[in-house]
């Protein structure tokens, strides 16, 4: 029997990052790829309830979460996000877990999220396994739109910034990656390599590397002309949501074992006891406060005469 293809998809993030890219992970299995799934811990018996080969590494990010900055990030400090630190040891252990993992699994493709674009471009080049950049939000360089967090420019003179950051991330990644490979493997692979074989892992890569996004073309229909449109090897695809669906949501819920077992018997149970709730879900999205937003949902419930439930997100 033709041995099946396998595809290995990293996670690191929120949970609303954790979620689509295990239901990418399902959608890949159903099309007859054998998927592993390396993620952060705290996602570590969530991804194995829906049947996956996992492998976990450090942050928890529900404890990252907890911290002062991210706090302060989630109460409207845009510039706090930037204070966020990582020890180097967490850095150089996540890179030999996911080096292991890539080794002992042999994927021949690895799917892996913008927060871990170092560790990538590390092990294509160390390792020369396939890699494919996945977004969960339109991000590609362009006139008509800054990076994320920038304000957007007059007269559609925002390609300075996607220059500028595409450099500086670049710079990042030469610097730091190599810094942490060094620790790690003893290896510097940015040292000999071109900028060429590395520089599509940068903030303007996807325009020149293949790049899948889970958003539907309904909801964005036009995206900007000077956007690269996508081919078999390269540009911006959009693929549609990447959902799980209820039975699956259920199966990564049931007959759990971790310390939030009182708050999913809690959901339930309120669940149970009336009408259907509208259900608020912030993403890692944050506007003027989490206590604005709190209070937002809560009086908007109260106006309908609605229950609800608030997902808090980050």
């Amino acid at each position: 029997a033709e041995k099946a293809p396998r595809a290995s998809v990293w996670i690191c993030g929120s949970t609303g990052d954790a979620h689509p890219a295990m239901a990418l992970g399902l959608a890949l299995r159903a099309r007859g790829f054998e998927v592993q799934v390396a993620c952060n811990t705290n996602y570590v018996l969530a991804a194995e309830r829906l049947g996956f080969s996992v492998v976990g590494f450090e942050p928890d990010m529900r404890k990252l979460c907890e911290s002062e900055p991210v706090r302060k990030f989630m109460n409207g400090s845009t510039t706090a996000m930037f204070k966020v630190e990582e020890p180097f040891a967490v850095r150089v252990e996540r890179l030999r877990v996911l080096r292991e993992a890539c080794q002992n699994f042999k994927p021949d493709v690895v799917l892996w999220p913008g927060l871990l674009a170092k560790e990538a471009a590390v092990l294509e080049l160390l390792l020369g396994v396939c890699t494919i950049r996945y977004q969960l939000q339109p991000q590609c360089a362009t006139r008509d739109m800054p990076p994320v967090l920038l304000h957007k420019a007059p007269f559609g003179w925002n390609s300075p910034w996607w220059t500028m950051l595409h450099a500086l991330t670049c710079m990042d990644m030469k610097r730091e990656g190599g810094r942490v490979a060094s620790e790690a493997f003893g290896v510097d692979p940015f040292r000999k390599a071109s900028a060429a074989a590395w520089g599509h892992f940068g903030l303007r890569g996807n325009r020149h590397r293949l790049t899948i996004c889970g958003v539907s073309e309904h909801i964005l229909p036009r995206v900007p002309p000077d956007w690269p449109r996508p081919t078999a090897t390269g540009g911006m695809h959009m693929t549609g949501w990447w959902m799980l669906d209820p039975a699956d949501q259920a199966s990564a819920l049931a007959n759990r074992s971790d310390a939030l077992d009182a708050e999913a018997h809690a959901l339930q149970q309120f669940l149970a006891a009336g009408d259907p709730p509208v259900c608020f879900g912030w993403g890692s999205m944050t506007c003027v406060s989490s206590g604005f937003m709190a209070q937002l949902a809560v009086r908007t419930l109260r106006l309908a005469g609605r229950r609800g439930v608030i997902v808090g997100g980050w």
